[in-house]
């Protein structure tokens, strides 16, 4: 009795400004089927935040450069097209990311000096290799090889993460001269087709592509049940 709740704490801290409610979007195309909105705000009303998580669609990574600037920018999420092209509107990167040359999460720091920084970093590669690697036989009894199918940003995360498993790498894409720009950046193999790789080397299959891309494994390059990894989350089956 005579405390005050949870609730009223948080709203005098806001009417404090000891909390400024801040916006985080998620930026790229298509999106407007993502659950990230839904899962993100209601971890805010759970914790009792005052910040809002928004979907930003578009092609045009320009688009973003002034919301960026923006004095209630709390931080991003970037999906494709943009996970490579976002990078020069940030003041920095962060190891990873700098190493795979792609950014999905954009912090909001403030320097030493009190200046707002923008970073950027990237976790698609952990997302990827920590489930991969609890699912991996020991190496006695595994292939050597892991093949990432795609070459965008998503794609490059996979192939550091291959390489983090230590795995050599192979890459498929359509466009055979983007498969040659991962695989070369990561000191991998880049395939003209996957009938070119031998099944019973592949220890992972990681695919980056969204399903409209139409790209099916072939059945018989799972014959040796490498760990498989799709990145596409719909439809819950894919090919």
């Amino acid at each position: 009795p005579g405390q005050m709740s949870a609730q009223e704490l948080m709203d005098a801290r806001r009417l404090r400004g000891m909390v400024q409610p801040k916006k985080i979007y998620l930026f790229g195309t298509p999106i407007s089927q993502s659950p990230s909105p839904a899962m993100h705000n209601a971890g805010f009303g759970r914790l009792l935040l005052p910040h809002l998580y928004e979907l930003r669609e578009s092609a045009d990574v320009g688009v973003y450069a002034e919301l960026l600037q923006e004095e209630d920018f709390g931080g991003a999420s970037v999906t494709i097209p943009h996970k490579e092209a976002i990078i020069p509107f940030l003041d920095k990167v962060d190891g990873p990311a700098a190493d795979i040359g792609a950014v999905n999460t954009i912090e909001v720091r403030e320097d030493a000096d009190g200046n707002r920084v923008l970073v950027g970093h990237n976790t698609d590669w952990i997302g990827i290799r920590n489930p991969v690697l609890s699912r991996m036989p020991p190496p006695s009894v595994r292939g050597e090889l892991g093949l990432v199918i795609g070459a965008g940003g998503t794609a490059r995360a996979a192939a550091y993460a291959i390489r983090s498993m230590g795995l050599g790498l192979l890459v498929y894409n359509r466009t055979p001269e983007k498969a040659r720009e991962v695989a070369d950046a990561f000191g991998g193999t880049a395939l003209d087709s996957l009938n070119d790789v031998d099944a019973a080397s592949l220890a992972a299959v990681v695919c980056t592509v969204p399903s409209k891309a139409g790209v099916t494994v072939p059945h018989g390059l799972l014959s040796s049940r490498p760990v498989v990894l799709d990145a596409a989350y719909k439809p819950p089956l894919t090919s």
